[in-house]
């Protein structure tokens, strides 16, 4: 199962080609996932709080729109992140683009 495949680039198992495209198949979904999350959670929350103190929907309005700044917060260090596990990789001789 572990069979060295030769190609243009180095030599890279079956198993850590398959486990690479996982990986960036979930780091693809999880971004839209989380501004939904943040978003949705946020109005439901702010619905909740409406829903015991009473009033206008203001609170839903606000939980939604603070959640989708915390969606888009946490995005952004995620992004940001990412140049560091590069570097991390690299400087213990794991080569990324492989």
């Amino acid at each position: 199962m572990n069979q060295k495949i030769s190609g243009d680039g180095p030599e890279e198992t079956r198993l850590a080609r398959r486990a690479k495209t996982i990986s960036q198949i979930s780091a693809g979904a999880m971004i839209p996932s989380m501004f939904l999350v943040g978003i949705v959670g946020g109005y439901l929350l702010g619905a909740w709080i409406q829903g015991r103190v009473g009033g206008e929907p203001w609170f839903g309005v606000g939980g939604a729109v603070l959640g989708g700044v915390a969606s888009v917060r946490k995005v952004i260090q995620m992004v940001r992140a990412e140049p560091r596990s590069i570097r991390d990789d690299e400087s213990r001789g794991n080569d990324p683009n492989s």
